[in-house]
């Protein structure tokens, strides 16, 4: 005899699933069952990052106008957002790249998953669930101080 709800073996005479508490299956309504329980097993969950793709094109675009790394910074890639934003995106290359990336779903974020359209991703394929990092508004606020406050300073030192 086997359970209804989780296909465990029963010991003879049971009534209940010891293991989830169902009623009793008999062997001819388990060989109807037992198969679409298999085939949910072996169907593989695969997860995708919760950033959104359209946002890193953007900001990835927002590199060719001068603020390199910020696609980057978005993702929780902190250490090559900060160099990237430092050096303009190794020069525009490496944005050039991360715009080949992106576009083409291969650019994984600080967590090591690919950035995914929703259109995009398949019938197994799940969002991991959205945690607030404090690393990103950390960065955001960051990159202001440098757009903003390193050209006063320059100006500060110049004038002299």
């Amino acid at each position: 005899m086997y359970c209804r709800k989780c296909a465990e073996e029963i010991p003879e005479g049971g009534s209940f699933c010891p293991n989830c508490g169902a009623e009793v299956l008999s062997a001819g309504e388990m060989t109807r069952i037992l198969p679409q329980k298999v085939e949910i097993q072996r169907t593989k969950q695969y997860y995708v990052s919760s950033k959104n793709r359209n946002v890193a094109l953007l900001l990835t675009f927002l590199g060719f106008c001068g603020f390199a790394g910020l696609q980057r910074l978005y993702v929780g890639r902190m250490v090559s957002g900060a160099i990237y934003l430092f050096t303009l995106g190794f020069g525009g290359g490496g944005t050039i790249y991360d715009f080949y990336t992106i576009a083409n779903e291969t650019f994984k974020d600080g967590d090591g998953y690919p950035l995914y359209t929703d259109s995009s991703m398949k019938w197994n394929y799940h969002r991991r669930a959205l945690k607030m990092d404090i690393r990103i508004p950390i960065a955001i606020v960051l990159v202001f101080i440098v757009i903003y406050y390193i050209p006063l300073i320059t100006n500060m030192f110049a004038d002299k």
